[in-house]
């Protein structure tokens, strides 16, 4: 389960202990351990019984300690504030497209005064301003699956689906970006026995010019006992105009991963033997305004239990000081803005240069 993106055939395990699914990402089961008032009492025993004074190892083991984890590192000393007159600071709203609010600030006499805000995420590159737009896709859904089980499959009738692309639109000069290409494809419904299906993208925040996404995507296949899900994370660099590579950083890795681990039920897990795998990084800022590293590990998982990318794994993000290489120069927000955050339980904010600010409002406004 190293690979970012996640394409997942039907496994004869996960097969076995799942019941039929058309709808998108259903709710996984996860089985937790009884609790300790609700485990049986063991039968009486004569007390003159060798038996008496036998134990399980259950039981033995009940009232052991879990392992003691590793200490995560500390994290190297406080970072410089960024400097800047303005900021745009993403609000969740569950009203707003794509889950965030953006609002622009600036500040007056060591506060933040909100200016205008707009019901979706803004991207905020070092010379402009970007939105998500999206553009349709035509695609087909076989609704005749029960005759692709024909021999040969004689089904033919397909209903229409409109897929909705993204991309990313300059607010200063309507350039486009295309962060997603390739992620989404048209099916050939009928011809390739692909009935009901869909793809779309999931905002998970940004630092700086890099915006963190996770494309999601599903097929529910004729004949097949549930969808095969798949889902694939983008960090993008609008001002490189390209895919970023965050680098895992190497001192508290190891800690990380146990961390990790221990949070791993291992009712849920194909091998419990397996160590976790390195799957993302993201990053947001924590209330005193300093940037944290959230790390994802991921282990394999039967469908039933599987909650990480694709329904067939395991996904553990453990929230950190250390942030990557890559986004150092961002690592703590002003005073002004922090304050901002706070008091709007916020995690996500772009500072904007004294210098740039007058711009970047205009664009903004539009």
């Amino acid at each position: 389960m190293t690979s970012r993106s996640v394409w997942l055939a039907f496994a004869a395990l996960a097969g076995a202990c799942a019941t039929p699914r058309t709808e998108p990402r259903p709710q996984a089961v996860v089985v937790a351990p009884l609790a300790e008032s609700a485990r049986l009492e063991p039968a009486s025993i004569d007390a003159g019984s060798d038996a008496a004074d036998a134990t399980s190892d259950d039981e033995s083991n009940a009232g052991a300690e879990p392992p003691e984890l590793p200490l995560i590192p500390p994290a190297p000393s406080k970072r410089p504030a960024l400097d800047g007159s303005a900021a745009v600071v993403w609000i969740p709203d569950v009203q707003a497209v794509r889950g965030f609010r953006s609002v622009f600030l600036e500040e007056v006499g060591g506060l933040a005064r909100e200016v205008r805000d707009r019901k979706e995420p803004v991207v905020v590159g070092k010379n402009e301003l970007w939105v998500i737009r999206t553009r349709k896709l035509a695609s087909l859904a076989c609704s005749q699956c029960e005759l692709c089980a024909n021999q040969p499959p004689t089904c033919k009738v397909n209903d229409p689906v409109t897929l909705e692309v993204p991309y990313l639109q300059s607010l200063k000069s309507k350039r486009k970006l295309e962060p997603w290409k390739g992620r989404y494809s048209p099916r050939a419904g009928c011809s390739a026995s692909v009935a009901e299906h869909d793809t779309t993208l999931q905002i998970d925040g940004a630092v700086g010019p890099v915006l963190f996404t996770t494309v999601n995507g599903w097929d529910q296949y004729c004949g097949g006992m549930h969808p095969v899900f798949w889902s694939e994370a983008v960090e993008f660099d609008v001002d490189a105009a390209a895919n970023a590579k965050l680098t895992f950083p190497v001192e508290p890795l190891a800690a990380l991963r146990e961390h990790a681990k221990a949070e791993m039920t291992e009712e849920c897990v194909l091998d419990p033997k397996e160590e976790p795998a390195d799957y993302r990084i993201t990053a947001a800022y924590a209330p005193n305004g300093e940037l944290e590293g959230v790390f994802g590990f991921t282990k394999g998982a039967p469908y039933m239990c599987g909650t990480g990318p694709g329904h067939y794994s395991l996904l553990v993000e453990k929230r950190s000081e250390w942030i990557p290489k890559e986004l150092e120069r961002w690592g703590k927000l002003p005073a002004w803005v922090t304050q901002f955050l706070a008091k709007n339980a916020a995690s996500h904010a772009f500072v904007i240069p004294a210098a740039r600010a007058r711009a970047a409002r205009r664009e903004f406004f539009r």
